[in-house]
C-alpha cells in the first residue's frame, strides 16, 4: 500500500516522530508500525479495510482499536493511528512508516548503506568499509551486505539514490563498449 502523496506522508511521519520523541518511545512506535505493516501484508482483508475508501471511518477506527489493544501498542502509536483513520489517511501508513524510519536514522546520525559483493565479506573488511564510509559521509553506518555472484568480483555500494559500481561485471561491460566504439 503506497500513498500517492509522499509530501503528506512526510508531514504525518514528522508529527509522529516528534510525539514519540517527546514521550521517549521512538523505538516502540517503530516496532508497533512494523507489526501493523506485517499484519497488513499477511492479511488481505485487513489490507482491503485500510485501502477501501467506501468502508466507513468508524469501522476502520473500531478495527484499529481492537488491533492496537490486542497487540499492546504504545499510546503514541494508538493516538496516531486513530488520527490517520479520522483523516482517512490509513492508505499512507506504509509510506509514513518509511519516512518515520528515515527520521529516526537522521536523528541518530545513521545512514543505511547497501553493499553487493560477489564473495562473503569478513569482519575485518566490514569494519574497514564501515570506517571509510563513515569518514566520507560523517554518519554512523548501518551496513546491509548482500552476496550477488552475478557481479563477478568487486562490489556495488548503494547509498540512498547514489550508487558506486566497482564491480568486475561493469568494468568488463565498459571495456566491451569501448572496443565496439560505443563509449
Amino acid at each position: 500500500m503506497h500513498y500517492k502523496n509522499l509530501k503528506i506522508a512526510k508531514k504525518y511521519a514528522k508529527a509522529l516522530f516528534e510525539d514519540a520523541k517527546s514521550s521517549s518511545s521512538l523505538d516502540k512506535v517503530q516496532k508497533d508500525l512494523d507489526k501493523l505493516l506485517a499484519a497488513i501484508d499477511d492479511n488481505q482483508e485487513l489490507s482491503e479495510l485500510f485501502s477501501n475508501p467506501i468502508i466507513p471511518k468508524a469501522v476502520k477506527q473500531e478495527c484499529l482499536s481492537e488491533i492496537t489493544k490486542r497487540a499492546k501498542f504504545n499510546k503514541a502509536t494508538i493516538n496516531f493511528l486513530s488520527l490517520l483513520a479520522t483523516n482517512n489517511k490509513l492508505l499512507a501508513i506504509t509510506d509514513i512508516s518509511e519516512c518515520y524510519k528515515n527520521n529516526i536514522l537522521e536523528h541518530n546520525n545513521e545512514l543505511v548503506v547497501d553493499v553487493l559483493t560477489s564473495n562473503k565479506v569478513n569482519k575485518k573488511q566490514q569494519t574497514q568499509l564501515i570506517d571509510k564510509l563513515s569518514k566520507s559521509t560523517g554518519k554512523n553506518i548501518i551496513l546491509n551486505l548482500k552476496k550477488e555472484p552475478n557481479i563477478i568480483g568487486g562490489l556495488v555500494i548503494k547509498i540512498g539514490s547514489h550508487m558506486i559500481d566497482n564491480s568486475l561485471k561493469t568494468k568488463l561491460k565498459n571495456i566491451e563498449l569501448e572496443m565496439k566504439g560505443e563509449k
